[in-house]
């Protein structure tokens, strides 16, 4: 309860600082969930790596804590507008937005490309890693990436991986209707390049990955934080639950029947230590 509390408190010191983020609402109770994840893992003199950092949230509530957070991506995509080529980066605000907020906080930003690159960081110079809700992004293997994210981490570092359910209850139920469990088509043909999920994973899988590693697995937790949200008619999002709507009250239905099946709900996350 009290990780809870301090995340949620994180999180509302936040809200102001990222009005270019119109996920902020839609994603706040993840955040939440991830944050009380990684809370007991972080100490006020932790070195954090978040790898894939995207807009900054969760580098910027860690570094809050006390911890010394580097930031790597690639901003190249954000420098759009979102008016051509990348309509979904639109909602994140711009490179230069994001690059500016890393440094009024104190966080290095690591500018590289995380599938081509070698992350150009000392060997076991890092406390924690984090990789959230990057890995199912990329068009193919997020074996280098993963094994930078090992090479870079103490021994007895932590690596925290965050990914998708594909076999979540609502896949299971729009495969049962014919549905595609994918982007949309639209989104997925219009964009150049596409930016969306290419491969999600099951909990088995996610559990593979620290296999594949050689790390040792300290627990994997599943979520459906996603969705404990409202969603409007504009398509606009508030983060507290609401009943104002059919869809709403199906939407609690659903949870419930996922509460008791962790391979029904839609986030895994899973930590493992550098041995």
């Amino acid at each position: 309860m009290k990780k809870s509390l301090e995340a949620e408190a994180l999180l509302n010191g936040m809200t102001e600082e990222f009005p270019d983020c119109l996920d902020f609402c839609r994603e706040f109770n993840r955040y939440k969930f991830n944050l009380e994840q990684l809370l007991p893992l972080v100490g006020p003199d932790s070195k954090v790596l978040d790898i894939g950092a995207g807009h900054g949230v969760m580098s910027v509530g860690l570094r809050a804590t006390g911890a010394e957070v580097t930031a790597a991506d690639s901003w190249l995509p954000y420098a759009h507008d979102g008016s051509d080529r990348n309509p979904a980066m639109h909602r994140t605000g711009n490179r230069e937005n994001i690059l500016q907020r890393f440094r009024d906080h104190g966080i290095q930003a690591l500018e590289t490309d995380l599938l081509g690159d070698r992350l150009p960081l000392d060997d076991e110079s890092f406390d924690v890693a984090i990789i959230l809700a990057v890995i199912e992004h990329f068009p193919g293997s997020p074996k280098k990436v993963l094994e930078e994210a090992k090479r870079v981490l103490k021994p007895g570092g932590i690596l925290v991986i965050e990914v998708p359910n594909v076999a979540a209850l609502r896949n299971r139920l729009k495969l049962l209707l014919g549905k595609s469990i994918h982007f949309a088509i639209e989104d997925w043909y219009e964009s150049d390049p596409f930016h969306g999920h290419f491969r999600e994973l099951t909990k088995a899988e996610l559990q593979k990955h620290v296999e594949f590693l050689g790390m040792e697995p300290m627990w994997l937790r599943t979520s459906d934080s996603s969705f404990h949200n409202t969603k409007y008619p504009d398509g606009s999002y508030e983060r507290k639950y609401r009943f104002n709507s059919a869809f709403q009250i199906a939407k609690a239905f659903y949870l419930v029947m996922c509460m008791p099946f962790p391979t029904f709900q839609f986030q895994l996350v899973i930590a493992a230590r550098k041995v």
